[in-house]
């Protein structure tokens, strides 16, 4: 199996026995699933940050897959980084009404 690193634009053979899962996600602007590796713990509806088209994203993991899913003539990349928001889910409830304003905090 094959995967493709966009970061320095090369393929490179995997091993015989990955040590990764992939996972579906989609980008807020776009209905199509795209797949990316991963060595995180994650799930279905977390945030994640990807690199593509030289370009920093925020998608929405929409399947994981404990076993990679090959398919022909697909080339894989690795997911950046799943998001964390326990802080900001935490300051959210805190708040009690959402978004705080700018001047409310002054």
């Amino acid at each position: 199996m094959k995967a493709y690193c966009s970061n320095c634009n090369s393929l490179y053979e995997l091993k015989d026995t990955p040590q990764f899962k992939t996972v579906s996600v989609k980008y807020a602007t776009s209905l199509i699933s795209y797949t990316f590796m991963t060595d995180e713990e994650c799930e279905v509806d977390d945030k994640a940050i990807v690199f593509t088209n030289g370009r920093w994203n925020v998608v929405t993991i929409t399947e994981v897959h404990d076993k990679p899913q090959p398919k022909e003539k697909f080339n894989y990349t690795w997911l950046v980084q799943i998001i964390d928001r326990t802080n900001y889910d935490q300051h959210i409830q805190e708040d009690g009404e959402g978004y705080p304003s700018v001047e409310s905090r002054l």
